[in-house]
C-alpha cells in the first residue's frame, strides 16, 4: 500500500513537472513570436 502511494506521489510530481515544462515552452514560443513580429 505504501509503495502504491509512493508511485502515485511520483506520478503527481511528474504531472506537475510536465505542466511546468509545457508552460515554459509556451512562454518561450510567445516571446520568440513577438521578436519575429518586431523583425518583420
Amino acid at each position: 500500500i505504501v509503495q502504491s502511494f509512493s508511485l502515485f506521489n511520483e506520478l503527481e510530481i511528474y504531472e506537475a513537472e510536465s505542466q511546468r515544462l509545457f508552460y515554459n515552452y509556451q512562454m518561450r514560443y510567445a516571446a520568440r513570436r513577438r521578436m519575429y513580429d518586431r523583425l518583420y
